[in-house]
């Protein structure tokens, strides 16, 4: 019978354990919050909100939102503006160490009071060694970060020239409020520069009448009808 001989070694494995002390979850650094408590262009396309915290932080693994709300004054109820945000994986936000950035791609409605909410586990703590720590806890306090929008550039006319603007006679905002519209005293119509306004006559007022499409406004003065342009 044939002995053989076993070489027994003993092998242990080493792990490296990093006891996390004091472990808490992110918190935001106040005053980081961009924008708070100023107000911001309602007839903007895309606005950049950022915010820091008090910890390196990552993305949610699953989805988790940040939405905007707003209301029409103090008091009444608050509605979504645009839609939320999935900070798992939405392209419009970035994280950089402790900082989170984010681009809303929608108007604001104009002189409306907002904040931002996040959902619990928005982001997730990073603590030594890259180990994970503990999800934020979220925002749902509307002043935590809050702002205003202010009425738009673009309709801003109408506040000058005693309530005319740009307009002859009457300025009004649109219905989209991102925009102003003139319009005539009784009697009147709209040139087409759609800001002056002019009294219809009879053509013969004019020598020779106008050509096709325009109209005469006296004395010898033609002018295209509203929607039409070039030589009359």
């Amino acid at each position: 019978m044939k002995r053989v001989s076993i070489l027994c070694r003993v092998s242990t494995q080493q792990r490296c354990v990093t006891i996390l002390a004091q472990n808490s979850p992110p918190q935001i650094q106040s005053g980081t919050q961009t924008p708070y408590n100023v107000a911001v262009s309602s007839d903007a396309l895309q606005h950049k909100f950022t915010v820091t915290f008090d910890q390196e932080i990552r993305r949610p693994r699953s989805s988790r939102y940040i939405t905007v709300w707003c209301q029409e004054e103090q008091g009444s109820p608050h509605f979504q503006t645009g839609p939320s945000l999935d900070i798992s994986s939405s392209p419009a936000v970035t994280i950089d160490n402790r900082t989170l950035t984010f681009y809303f791609l929608s108007q604001i409605q104009s002189e409306a009071i907002c904040y931002v909410a996040m959902d619990r586990g928005s982001v997730i703590g990073l603590q030594s060694c890259g180990v994970e720590g503990l999800p934020f806890e979220g925002i749902s306090d509307p002043s935590v970060w809050s702002f205003t929008s202010e009425m738009s550039s673009m309709v801003m006319p109408c506040s000058s020239n005693n309530d005319r603007g740009a307009c002859q006679f009457k300025c009004k905002i649109s219905s989209d409020g991102r925009s102003y519209i003139c319009s005539c005293d009784e009697g009147y119509e709209l040139t087409a520069n759609r800001h002056s306004c002019y009294k219809p006559t009879n053509a013969t007022d004019c020598p020779g009448n106008c050509n096709r499409n325009g109209v005469c406004l006296g004395h010898g003065y033609c002018d295209c009808h509203y929607g039409w342009q070039g030589t009359s």
